[in-house]
């Protein structure tokens, strides 16, 4: 089952990446806030802030496979844990918009621990 959910979204994030005019950025020319996983196993920048109703776009800079898992989310939006698991391939992003909140995530594939601050994972707020 997550094959198949990794390939949907490998087939969704390629139409995703057509749609940057200027083919410079994955994650277009439009008002987002990139946070970007590499091959260092980390997520940059790791704690980030958003305005609400701005976006959020992860991209892969690395040539290592990563994901995205949503952690925690906030009861008035149930868009973020609902899409559970996305796959993050070398050049194909993952845009997400969340309400206000604190988000927790966490690459699927290289864990996480927020006790001890190791492994690949972050934070989002938005206010």
């Amino acid at each position: 089952m997550r094959k198949l959910w990794l390939g949907l979204f490998v087939a969704v994030a390629a139409v995703l990446s057509c749609n940057s005019p200027t083919g410079s950025s994955l994650c277009g020319n439009g008002n987002f806030l990139i946070i970007k996983a590499d091959d260092n196993k980390t997520f940059t920048p790791q704690h980030a802030n958003v305005s609400q109703g701005q976006q959020v776009c992860f991209e892969n800079t690395g040539s290592l496979v990563h994901s995205v898992v949503p952690d925690s989310m906030v009861p008035g939006d149930s868009t973020w844990r609902r899409k559970g698991e996305q796959g993050l391939a070398p050049g194909f992003p993952v845009i997400i918009q969340v309400g206000v909140g604190d988000y927790y995530y966490h690459c699927g594939i290289h864990g996480f621990s927020r006790d001890t601050t190791a492994g690949m994972w972050g934070k989002i707020t938005v206010r």
